[in-house]
C-alpha cells in the first residue's frame, strides 16, 4: 500500500504540470486516489473512474473479490481437458510461425496456462504438468489429475490464468461481443482462440485499436526537405528508405561503410 512518501512525489508531479483551470482539477484527482494508505490497484482504479467518468466504463479488480467461486467454476474441467488445450495452442502457435510471424508467447505445453500464488514460495508460481500429476513450481504442493477436484475446492482462489487462458476466464466472466486490442493482445488472442471452444465459448470478434503518429512541424519540414512524406515513411519502417535518402542526398557511402 502507499505510505506518506507518496505526497511528496504527487508534489512533484504537479509542478510538472502547466498552469491552468486543468491542472488544478487533475492534481485534485491525484490526491484522492494516491492517498496514504491506498492500495495500488485502488488508487488506479480512481483515477482511471475519475477520467472516464461520462464514458460509464466498469472497473473491476480481480484481487479485491472472493475470487474462490468464480475460479472454482472455471477451472471445474481444466484438469481432463488439459492435454488438449495444449494440442490446441501448440497448433495455433505453429501456424503463427509457419506464416511468417512471432507468437507471441513462447508456448512451453508443460508449463502453460495456470500460476498459483504461494504466499511462501516467491507468491506466482507456475502449475506445472508432467505424466499423471501437477505440480506448483518451486514448492512440494503436487496432485494427480483425480485429486483436481479437491485442490480446486481447497485452493481455488489462489490460481491465477496466465497470458493465454486470461482472455478466456476474462470472456466467460463477461460475456463479449467485440475485443478492441492492440497487436500485442491480438497476439495472444490469435495463440487462445481455440480454448474458447472447451468452455462452450465463442470468441469475441477483434477490432485493431486506433493508431496515431503526431509529427512535430519541424520533422513535417525536414521530410520536405528531403522529397519524403511523413505517412510514406510510417507505413514502411524498412530499412531501403534510409539507402534511398542518403542515396538522393549523397551520403549513401558512411552507411555502406557502417553496414560492411
Amino acid at each position: 500500500r502507499l505510505d506518506d512518501s507518496v505526497n511528496a512525489v504527487l508534489e512533484q508531479a504537479a509542478a510538472l504540470l502547466p498552469a491552468g483551470t486543468h491542472a488544478s482539477v487533475s492534481q485534485g484527482w491525484l490526491q484522492e486516489a494516491y492517498r496514504p494508505g491506498a492500495g495500488w490497484g485502488e488508487a488506479f482504479r480512481v483515477w482511471m473512474q475519475r477520467l472516464f467518468a461520462p464514458l460509464g466504463l466498469l472497473f473491476f479488480d480481480p484481487m479485491d473479490i472472493d475470487r474462490a467461486d468464480l475460479l472454482r467454476g472455471f477451472l471445474a474441467p481444466f484438469a481432463s481437458g488439459r492435454e488438449t488445450l495444449s494440442t490446441e495452442v501448440a497448433r495455433a502457435t505453429e501456424q503463427i510461425r509457419s506464416s511468417g510471424y512471432n507468437a507471441q508467447v513462447d508456448f512451453h505445453p508443460e508449463r502453460a496456462f495456470l500460476f498459483f500464488l504461494h504466499p511462501e514460495a516467491g507468491r506466482r508460481r507456475v502449475v506445472e504438468r508432467s505424466p499423471g500429476r501437477f505440480a506448483v513450481d518451486g514448492t512440494e504442493l503436487a496432485w494427480t489429475s483425480g485429486e483436481w477436484p479437491e485442490i480446486l475446492d481447497r485452493h481455488a482462489a489462489a490460481f491465477s490464468p496466465d497470458a493465454l487462458l486470461r482472455p478466456v476466464f476474462q470472456d466467460w466472466l463477461f460475456p463479449t461481443v467485440a475485443y478492441v486490442g492492440g497487436p500485442a493482445e491480438i497476439a495472444y488472442q490469435a495463440q487462445s482462440r481455440t480454448l474458447y471452444d472447451a468452455w462452450n465459448l465463442v470468441p469475441p470478434l477483434l477490432w485493431p485499436r486506433s493508431n496515431a503518429t503526431l509529427v512535430s512541424p519541424g520533422a513535417e519540414r525536414r521530410a520536405a526537405q528531403l522529397g519524403l512524406d511523413p505517412a510514406a515513411i510510417i507505413l514502411r519502417r524498412d530499412e531501403d528508405l534510409l539507402a534511398e535518402v542518403l542515396t538522393a542526398q549523397g551520403h549513401l557511402e558512411p552507411l555502406q561503410r557502417f553496414q560492411a
